[in-house]
C-alpha cells in the first residue's frame, strides 16, 4: 500500500483498521512527554479536563463530550488542568482509502476541523471502547473481528456529528457541548440549569434533553460529581474543615455536601479521608517486609535518582546527595529539604515523614531512617524501567509509571531514528570520569551509559561490555587502558572536584590521549557529571532533549 494524500469526499469510501485502545490516566497538574503519532491517533477524554498542544502550537481544551483526532506524523502534548486525575482513552488506527480494487493508506484529515471532535454521545461512545478493550481478551480472529466492528460503528458516529458541522448546531449540540468547558472552569461558582441554558441559548428543556445525550446524566448530577471528585483530591491532601473544603468545590451547604458525598460513594467524607490513609505491606530491595502508608503524603527520598520521583510528578518533602547541584533535578526542587548524603536525623525528624525511601544497605543509615518513619529500602543503581515499575507499585502510581516509561521509549527510539544519518551503523562508545582525587574510571551500567547503549544506538566496546556482562557500575583504570576501552566516541565527564578536573585536562594534553582515533576524529565530547552522568528519569530525559546537538557537534 502507498501513502496517499487526496483529499477525501463523501463519494470516497474509506476503511478503518484499529491498532490499539489504551486507557491513560494523568495525574493532576502532569503533562505527557510530546508524541508525535506514526498512525491516526484519537483521543477520548473520561474525566477531568485537558489541554491539548499541538506542533504548531495552537492549543485546544477536552472535557468529557469532545475528542482530539491527531493525524500521522503530527505531534501533540496533553496536560491535565484540573486538580484530579485525568483519565482519557488514546486509540491509534489506520485509515485505508479505496480506489476501485487498490487500497491505499489515507494519512490526510478525516474531518474539516482540525483536531477537536464531538464525541456524541459519550455513553455510547464509551461502552464501544469498553467492548473492544473486553474483545482483547478473546483470543483468535474473532476477539480481533470484535473489536474491528466496534471500531467502525465508534468511527460512523464521530463522522456522522463531525463530517459536516453546520448539521450539528442545528439541536443546539455544538452550544450545550461548549458549556461542558465553562462547568470544568467555574464548578465552584453558583451554577443554575437555567443559567447554562441561557449561556448555550437554548430553551431549558431543550439544554437538559441535549446535556443527557452527550453525558449520558442530567446537567446537575454531573456538576455534583464534578464537585465530589474535586472533594476527594482536598480530602486526600489537606485537614482543611469541611465546611471549607465543601464551599471550595462550590456546595454552599456542608450538611448537602455530606449526605450527597455519602450517596455518591457510601462513605462520609471524613470515612473516606480516612481510608486513603490505609497502609499496605511491601517487600523492599533487602527483601524486608513493612507496613507503609498506602497514599503516603510526606515521602523523603534518600538517594542519587530523585529525578524518579520528579517525572512521576510525586512531591516529596525531602531528599538527599545535593540537590540544588543536580541539573536538571536542582531546577525543580525548590521546596525540598537535603537531609544530607549522611542522614541528619535532626533535619530529617522535623520534616515528619510517613515514608522514607532509601537508597542505601548501609544498616547504620537505615536504622536512623526506621527510628522516624517507615522506610523501605531501594536499589537506585537498578536499571531504569525496573526502578519506575518499583516506585509506581510503592506509590501507588503503576499507571502513571508505565506510561511514562512508555513515552520514554517512544521518546528514545525518535532520537536515534533522527541520529540514523549522523551515526554508521555498529559505531561503539565510551564513557570516561575523573574522581576521588584525579583517578580514572570507566563507567559501566550507570549514569550515561545507560542512555547511550541502545539497540538503534552505540554499541559498548567489547572490553566494556565483560562489565556490563558482570552487571559493574564502573572501573577504575590507568592512562595506558585507556586505548583497551575507548569506543570510536568518547565522552569525558567532568566532576567539579577541582583535583579531577585538573587530571583531565592534563589527560587532554597527553600522548596518549590525542593518540586515540575518537579524539582525532574529532569524536570525544567533554560534559559535565552534573547534567550528563546521572541516571534517574528526568536527567535521562534531559539527555535526550541534548544528545543530537552534542553527536552532531564536533569535540
Amino acid at each position: 500500500m502507498n501513502k496517499n494524500s487526496i483529499p477525501i469526499s463523501t463519494t470516497q469510501s474509506l476503511l478503518f483498521h484499529l491498532d490499539a485502545v489504551r486507557l491513560c490516566q494523568l495525574p493532576s497538574g502532569g503533562e505527557t512527554a510530546k508524541e508525535r503519532t506514526s498512525l491516526h491517533t484519537l483521543i477520548v477524554v473520561t474525566q477531568g479536563q485537558a489541554g491539548v498542544m499541538t506542533d504548531d502550537y495552537r492549543r485546544f481544551h477536552l472535557v468529557p463530550g469532545r475528542a482530539f483526532l491527531v493525524c500521522p506524523q503530527s505531534g501533540y502534548q496533553l496536560q491535565n488542568e484540573t486538580e484530579c486525575t485525568l483519565i482519557y482513552y488514546r486509540l491509534s488506527f489506520s485509515a485505508i482509502q479505496m480506489r476501485g480494487m487498490h487500497p491505499q493508506l489515507y494519512d490526510g484529515e478525516l474531518v474539516s476541523r482540525l483536531g477537536e471532535l464531538t464525541a456524541h454521545p459519550l455513553t455510547r461512545i464509551l461502552r464501544l471502547v469498553k467492548l473492544m478493550e473486553e474483545a482483547e481478551t478473546t483470543s483468535g480472529v474473532l476477539g480481533d473481528y470484535k473489536r474491528q466492528l466496534c471500531f467502525q460503528e465508534l468511527m460512523v458516529l464521530l463522522l456522522q456529528h463531525n463530517l459536516h458541522p453546520e448539521s450539528v448546531n442545528v439541536d443546539g449540540t455544538k452550544l450545550v457541548e461548549d458549556t461542558l468547558t465553562y462547568i470544568h472552569s467555574h464548578y465552584m461558582d453558583r451554577i443554575s440549569v437555567r443559567q447554562l441554558a441561557e449561556l448555550a441559548g437554548v430553551m431549558y428543556q431543550q439544554y437538559t434533553r441535549i446535556f443527557q445525550q452527550l453525558t449520558g446524566k442530567k446537567p446537575l448530577d454531573y456538576l455534583n460529581e464534578l464537585r465530589i471528585e474535586r472533594s476527594k483530591e482536598w480530602l486526600r491532601n489537606s485537614d482543611a474543615p469541611l465546611r471549607e473544603i465543601a464551599h471550595l468545590v462550590g456546595f454552599r451547604d456542608e450538611y448537602y455536601f455530606n449526605r450527597r458525598f455519602r450517596q455518591m460513594t457510601g462513605q462520609a467524607p471524613r470515612q473516606y479521608s480516612k481510608s486513603t490513609l490505609g497502609h499496605v505491606h511491601v517487600r523492599d530491595w533487602l527483601g524486608y517486609s513493612v507496613e507503609i502508608p498506602q497514599n503516603p503524603r510526606r515521602i523523603v527520598y534518600h538517594g542519587e535518582t530523585f529525578g524518579d520521583l520528579v517525572a512521576l510528578g510525586v512531591d516529596a518533602v525531602g531528599g538527599s546527595v545535593f540537590l540544588e547541584e543536580r541539573i536538571p533535578v536542582g531546577e525543580q526542587v525548590c521546596n525540598e529539604v537535603d537531609v544530607r548524603f549522611l542522614i541528619d536525623v535532626a533535619k530529617l525528624g522535623r520534616l515528619e515523614p510517613d515514608l522514607i525511601i532509601l537508597a542505601s544497605s548501609d544498616e547504620e543509615q537505615y536504622n536512623k531512617a526506621i527510628g522516624i518513619a517507615p522506610t523501605v529500602t531501594f536499589d537506585s543503581f537498578a536499571p531504569l524501567e525496573e526502578r519506575m515499575h518499583t516506585l509506581g507499585n510503592l506509590l501507588g502510581i503503576r499507571v502513571v509509571a508505565e506510561q511514562w516509561m512508555e513515552n520514554y521509549k517512544e521518546r528514545t527510539d525518535q532520537m536515534w531514528m533522527r541520529l540514523s544519518e549522523e551515526l554508521r551503523p555498529g559505531e561503539s562508545a565510551s564513557v570516561f570520569i575523573t574522581d576521588r582525587g584525579g583517578r580514572f574510571f570507566v563507567m559501566g551500567t550507570i549514569g550515561l551509559p545507560a542512555t547511550l547503549y541502545h539497540k538503534s544506538g552505540f554499541q559498548a566496546p567489547s572490553s566494556i561490555g565483560q562489565l556490563l556482562d558482570r552487571g559493574m557500575s564502573y572501573m577504575e583504570i590507568s592512562i595506558d587502558d585507556l586505548t583497551l576501552f575507548a569506543g570510536d566516541r568518547i565522552f569525558m565527564v567532568l566532576t567539579k572536584e577541582a583535583s579531577s578536573r585538573q587530571a583531565a585536562y592534563e589527560l587532554a594534553e597527553s600522548k596518549v590521549w590525542k593518540g586515540l582515533p575518537a579524539v582525532r576524529n574529532g569524536h570525544a565530547y567533554w560534559v559535565e557529571d552534573c547534567e550528563w552522568n546521572y541516571g534517574d528519569a528526568l536527567t535521562s530525559i534531559h539527555i535526550l532533549d541534548m544528545l543530537p546537538a552534542l553527536l552532531t557537534s564536533s569535540s
